[in-house]
C-alpha cells in the first residue's frame, strides 16, 4: 500500500533535512514552536511588527534546528517540549541580534572615520 501524496511529501522534506522524527511529530513541533513564537512575541509589547514576525520566523528555525538534533540533546524529552522552547529562545536570540546590529549601526561611523584616518596617513 503506497502512502498518500501528503505523507510522502512531508517524509522527504524530514528525510531531505535530516530529521528522524515521523511526520505527525514533525508537523506538531513546528506548530507547537510557531505557538511558543507568537506567545514570545506577544510577551514584549514594545517591539515592532518587523521583529515580531521575525522572532516567529526565528523560532521556527531554531525548531528546525532541534529537530534535525534532538537525538544528541535530551532524547529522554520529547520533541514537541523542546519546539516549544526553541519556539520561545527565538523571540530573544532575535533581540539579541537586533541589539548587537543596533549598536554595529551607531558605532559605524566612528569606525570608518577612524579607518578613513588610518589610510590617510598611510598614505602620506
Amino acid at each position: 500500500m503506497e502512502p498518500s501524496p501528503l505523507k510522502a511529501t512531508l517524509l522527504l522534506i524530514t528525510a531531505s533535512l535530516g530529521i528522524s522524527v515521523p511526520p505527525a511529530d514533525f508537523l506538531g513541533s513546528v506548530v507547537l514552536a510557531l505557538f511558543g513564537a507568537a506567545l514570545g512575541a506577544i510577551w514584549l509589547e514594545h517591539i515592532s511588527a518587523r521583529e515580531r514576525w521575525l522572532s516567529v520566523a526565528a523560532g521556527v528555525f531554531g525548531a528546525l534546528l532541534v529537530l534535525i538534533a534532538h537525538e544528541d540533546f535530551k532524547p529522554d524529552w520529547p520533541v514537541q517540549f523542546k519546539a516549544i522552547v526553541a519556539g520561545l529562545i527565538g523571540r530573544y536570540l532575535v533581540a539579541f541580534m537586533l541589539q548587537g546590529a543596533k549598536q554595529v549601526l551607531a558605532q559605524s561611523g566612528r569606525i570608518v572615520s577612524s579607518l578613513l584616518r588610518i589610510r590617510e596617513s598611510s598614505d602620506d
